[in-house]
């Protein structure tokens, strides 16, 4: 039971699946309401590791913690940010950290933009569309 005093935290864990055939890893944010930031990562530990347990992935013991600042979430309210200091343009920023090509997504049905599901092994998006539209950058190494 929590105190009505605890806020939200999310984390972020992170996943290696190894009974895949491209192994992927995997990054879930999970919310949890608690007392401070170091307990809501203990609770996101346990979690990670039962997930792990039951679906056959790897946890690879990095979690990361945000604190929302709020005690009640609403719609748009933000659960996770995350600064990073990088002295890469921003198309080679996103391609090296977001969009590298090996994202598994779908085309969302009447929005135009790609979300982070699962795609077919069909290179291809819906209506001929890229899966990937963003090159590697010059020296990418994966």
């Amino acid at each position: 039971m929590t105190d009505e005093a605890d806020e939200w935290y999310a984390v972020r864990c992170v996943f290696r699946w190894t009974e895949a055939d491209d192994r992927p890893y995997e990054e879930r944010i999970t919310l949890w309401r608690a007392a401070d930031l170091d307990a809501a990562i203990v609770l996101a530990e346990a979690e990670a590791r039962e997930y792990a347990e039951n679906t056959g992935v790897t946890y690879l013991g990095l979690a990361q913690g945000y604190e929302t600042g709020e005690k009640e979430l609403t719609e748009g309210s933000e659960v996770f940010s995350l600064l990073r200091e990088s002295a890469l343009p921003p198309e080679e920023y996103l391609d090296r950290h977001f969009d590298t090509c090996g994202e598994h997504q779908h085309h969302m049905t009447g929005g135009g933009s790609w979300a982070s599901r699962r795609w077919s092994s069909n290179p291809e998006g819906p209506n001929g569309a890229r899966r990937c539209a963003r090159r590697r950058p010059p020296g990418y190494s994966g």
